[in-house]
């Protein structure tokens, strides 16, 4: 027996969970975007469901167009310069999207499996205005959870209190560690900490402080290193601070001449972003510390 698909029903819950898929994603890749974006990105999971009326396609070829659709909104929202960076928010996009088409078909299921109808990759649910809106948001509740589980089994949820000296001078903050986070020195190979630029000017010189501001010329403190995000890529200025103490209450790190970026857009939820690596180096110098003494 055929069902009849409905394609404002279509076009309007594919927009809600293109919404929702990218937020998923952005909250997993501690990205953003420009609303604008978002709603381009919106409309195009909207309008490439309707893929769902073309005619019976296969499993490879619907894949494939899947893929293809996906790209052009990751384009579409994040603009990513590297490929790498392509790949990194594609893999973690189509992975939620998998996600999502599981837990929506499970929920789906339980209410009424003549309800649900899957063809060219693209599920269409019949349901009523909440039951899609209330769906969706059981959908974005579950990946986050699961987002932030895996997160801290991992270690790249933890946070702490930091405490940053440069010139005798210092400042307290919150910091969190990055698992993404991959910035290093490319003549060192050292890991790189990265700071809110708001959060930092009160300890600099004034010297830093003027070329940050850019009424100063060359500073002789100032190194520039290149980074690469989601959305963009560039050069952050890097300095080395005087000292570093970390602490979440359980277990202490302290560094010295750290490498500090500064970064002009805030950070979310907290002042600096560490590598799971500078911890990890932190512990082994005190594990090597030990074993000489």
């Amino acid at each position: 027996m055929s069902s009849v698909i409905y394609a404002d029903v279509l076009i309007f819950l594919n927009i809600i969970i293109t919404f929702l898929l990218l937020l998923t994603t952005s909250r997993i890749m501690k990205t953003s975007a420009k609303a604008g974006r978002y709603a381009l990105g919106c409309f195009l999971g909207g309008a490439f469901s309707l893929i769902i009326l073309a005619p019976d396609m296969g499993v490879i070829l619907s894949l494939l167009i899947k893929l293809i659709m996906s790209l052009a909104v990751i384009f579409a929202v994040y603009n990513p310069k590297t490929i790498r960076t392509v790949l990194r928010i594609w893999s973690c996009f189509f992975l939620v999207n998998f996600i999502f088409a599981g837990i929506m078909t499970f929920l789906g299921g339980l209410i009424s499996s003549e309800l649900i109808r899957v063809k060219n990759g693209t599920v269409y649910m019949n349901f009523s205005f909440l039951s899609l809106v209330l769906s969706s948001l059981i959908c974005y509740g579950a990946t986050c959870i699961l987002n932030k589980i895996s997160g801290r089994k991992s270690g790249g949820s933890r946070e702490f209190d930091i405490t940053v000296t440069k010139g005798g001078r210092e400042i307290k903050g919150r910091a969190a560690v990055d698992t993404g986070n991959s910035l290093t020195d490319p003549f060192t190979g050292e890991s790189v900490i990265i700071t809110d630029k708001s959060f930092i000017m009160p300890v600099l010189p004034n010297n830093i402080k003027d070329y940050l501001n850019g009424g100063g010329e060359k500073c002789r403190e100032i190194r520039l290193i290149p980074f690469s995000t989601v959305s963009a890529e560039g050069l952050l200025p890097c300095f080395r601070c005087d000292k570093i103490y970390i602490t979440d209450g359980k277990s202490e790190y302290s560094l010295t001449k750290a490498e500090v970026a500064i970064s002009s857009t805030s950070l979310h939820g907290c002042s600096v972003l560490l590598s799971p690596e500078i911890l990890a180096d932190n512990e082994r110098r005190k594990e090597n510390a030990k074993a000489f003494k």
